[in-house]
Formats: structure tokens, C-alpha cells, sequence
């Protein structure tokens, strides 16, 4: 299993509590996230569906209003330009807790998969501005096969 954000978009069609049964979601993988996260907290969200406050909640829900989606949309875009100038395969570092970035650790990762993830976003972040609509996220534990050996 792996932690995994799920961002899905939400519509008087498909209100919050109904969104997960037939909604197209995306998917961003813990590391990228993790990566992104001090950009991310640049865009004003709902958590819970009540309080209004900056960044992605842990453990519960988010609701990116569509005037804040045109800003996360910019941030997505950014790094996904950011990106196309890496190597095919290169390491994203992982912050610790103190919140300071480890020199010698990180996790190789390939491009093309990085890119495909912030495509993803990008693609759901103008469907839901062009139906009027808002992105609902949370975090979630996605399961996946064990590799073959």
C-alpha cells in the first residue's frame, strides 16, 4: 500500500458525499506531493467543508473553491515546466521532520511518470473550471500489486 492524493471534481450533480462512486479521479503520487507541498500551501482551501485556511488537510478533506483552482492550476503548470527540463530519470528528495532536506537521500523517479501525474492535475484542474465546478481532495492508501521477481 501506498499513500497516494486523490483530487476528483465535484459539481451540484455530485455533491460531496455522492463524488466517489462514478467520478474520474487523479492521483498524485506521497513523493510529489510531499515535494510540492510548500507551493501547495499557497492555495486557500476548505477543509471539511468549513474552514477556510491555506494547503491540503492530512487525514481528512479539502475542498479547492473555483477561484483558488486558476492559482493551483498556475502552480501545477509551473512544475510540470519545472520538470520537463529533468533527466529521464533523476532523485526527488524527501524532507524530515524538522523540515530541512536530506542531502544524500532521495528516491529515483522516472519523467515521463512525474510528468504524466501533473498532466493528469492540469487536465482535471481546467475540466473543473470549464463546468463552473470545485476539486474536492484527500489523501487515501492506494494498493499495488507486489512487484515480480
Amino acid at each position: 500500500m501506498a499513500l497516494a492524493h486523490q483530487l476528483v471534481v465535484i459539481t451540484r450533480e455530485n455533491p460531496e458525499e455522492n463524488v466517489w462512486l462514478d467520478t474520474e479521479r487523479v492521483f498524485l503520487s506521497n513523493l510529489l506531493f510531499q515535494y510540492m507541498k510548500d507551493s501547495l500551501m499557497w492555495v486557500n482551501t476548505r477543509w471539511n467543508g468549513k474552514k477556510l485556511t491555506t494547503g491540503f488537510t492530512e487525514g481528512g478533506f479539502s475542498v479547492i473553491d473555483r477561484r483558488e483552482i486558476e492559482k493551483f492550476l498556475h502552480i501545477m503548470k509551473r512544475w510540470e515546466e519545472l520538470f520537463q527540463c529533468s533527466p529521464e530519470e533523476f532523485y526527488l528528495t524527501r524532507r524530515n521532520n524538522s523540515r530541512e532536506y536530506r542531502q544524500k537521500e532521495g528516491v529515483l523517479v522516472r519523467k515521463k511518470e512525474v510528468l504524466e501525474e501533473l498532466n493528469s492535475c492540469i487536465y482535471l484542474c481546467t475540466k473543473a473550471l470549464k463546468r463552473g465546478a470545485r476539486i474536492l481532495y484527500s489523501d487515501c492508501l492506494l494498493y499495488t500489486s507486489p512487484s515480480p521477481r
